[in-house]
């Protein structure tokens, strides 16, 4: 009896600590679940709150530019009719800057109709003072008429006594230039025979130094011809190497960066082995642990059933142990030996 009291007790005992267990293991999930709701609705709400911070500030940043575009048009408005209404003659204050837009407007209208109405008087003012300016030119040309005639007439036989002179003096200068050239003529004529071996000499010598001149540049053209070509073999041999060069870099940076990324993905498989493994493991070692808290539990009911079994034949031989003794205290019933019973 005390032995399947006990196995009871332990019984209990395992089931309630399970249930402890797999409570404390739903609030601890529920708890975490109810972590991870109120951090994603914090992460939410603080998304909303920067969106509409953004939202806020750029609102504030339209309305400062909006504010900035009117106070630049309305300040370049004024400017302009500062500007205009100088332009027609009239200087005005800060008082336009109270003025509304059609006040202003309409002060350029009265000032410019009024400059307008003051140029079409003025011009015709100078029209008539043209005129009668005209008139009085006319008269004095009339009146000067007989006097620049008898200037000019002068003046022309002036001009043609002038040039004849002028002409006569280089005729006589002529002659005696022609007269002055003979002469020379005349005594250079000695030398003329060696003027044509002089002239032949100096030919000679210049075409001799063109001669030269010109081998020369060919030469200097040769070799800068030369010289350039190498320069350009050289720069496209300097440019072959950069070009080896460059891609020979590129392809080493090519293959380290591949061998990098071999290695980055052969350290994620190792560590997505390692971390395969270690899964397996925990699911090897909590199967394992289920497993014996399955057998542990299978076993404890077991023993529990084997108890309950002893206790139910204990208890049913007690029983027959107690009819038998009843019986045997009570002995053979009269009625059975045919007897009458008390009560007849």
């Amino acid at each position: 009896m005390a032995r399947a009291a006990s196995a009871r007790d332990h019984e209990s005992a395992l089931e309630r600590k399970q249930v402890i267990e797999r409570r404390k293991e739903e609030q601890e999930r529920l708890m975490a679940e109810k972590k991870a709701a109120e951090d994603a609705e914090e992460r939410r709400l603080e998304a909303e709150r920067k969106k509409e911070e953004e939202a806020r500030l750029e609102r504030e940043a339209k309305r400062r530019e909006r504010e900035k575009l009117e106070k630049m048009r309305a300040e370049l408005q004024v400017q302009e009719a500062k500007e205009q209404m100088k332009a027609l003659g009239k200087d005005v204050g800060d008082e336009i800057i109270n003025m509304k837009e059609e006040e202003r407007q309409k002060l350029i209208k009265d000032q410019r109709d009024k400059q307008r109405k003051a140029e079409q008087n003025e011009a015709k003012k100078m029209l008539e003072q043209s005129k009668r300016l005209d008139y009085i030119t006319r008269a004095l040309r009339l009146e000067e008429l007989p006097v620049l005639e008898a200037r000019y007439a002068k003046r022309l036989e002036e001009d043609r006594a002038r040039h004849d002179a002028q002409y006569v003096e280089s005729v006589e200068k002529g002659k005696v230039d022609h007269a002055a050239a003979l002469l020379e003529k005349k005594r250079l004529a000695r030398v003329q025979s060696h003027r044509e071996k002089w002239e032949a000499g100096v030919l000679a010598a210049r075409k001799a130094a063109y001669v030269k001149a010109r081998a020369d540049a060919e030469q200097q053209h040769k070799e800068e011809a030369i010289a350039r070509k190498v320069a350009r073999a050289r720069r496209r041999r300097e440019d072959y190497l950069d070009d080896l060069e460059r891609a020979r870099a590129e392809d080493e940076e090519r293959a380290y960066e591949a061998a990098a990324d071999a290695l980055r993905a052969e350290e994620e498989r190792a560590w997505e082995a390692q971390q395969a493994e270690r899964r397996e493991a925990e699911e090897a070692q909590r199967r394992e642990e289920e497993e014996k808290r399955a057998a542990e539990i299978a076993r404890h009911r077991a023993e529990a059933e084997r108890l309950r079994a002893e206790r139910a034949a204990e208890a049913e031989a007690a029983d027959a142990q107690e009819r038998e003794r009843r019986q045997a205290a009570d002995g053979p019933s009269d009625w059975r030996r045919g007897g009458a019973r008390p009560d007849d």
